[in-house]
């Protein structure tokens, strides 16, 4: 699992655009609290295939990876 670092850091990305967690992993344990947790302090999740799904059908906010690359997923 790997995510940006939030505004306040000092890893934070600059230029003011949105600040995004990209969410991918196996064992879906967790993963719905951590990403309405993300959701609630603002992050915008993008996300893979079955995590994707898994998010998408507890009805967090949710963008297919392919959606930013503007290429399909690997």
């Amino acid at each position: 699992m790997a995510f940006v670092a939030p505004r306040s850091s000092p890893l934070a990305p600059t230029g003011g655009g949105p600040t995004r967690g990209l969410l991918g992993v196996y064992d879906k344990t967790g993963i719905e609290d951590f990403a309405r947790g993300l959701v609630a302090l603002g992050w915008e999740i993008v996300s893979t295939g079955g995590t994707f799904a898994a998010l998408e059908k507890a009805g967090i906010p949710v963008r297919k990876v392919e959606d930013i690359t503007g290429f399909p997923e690997m």
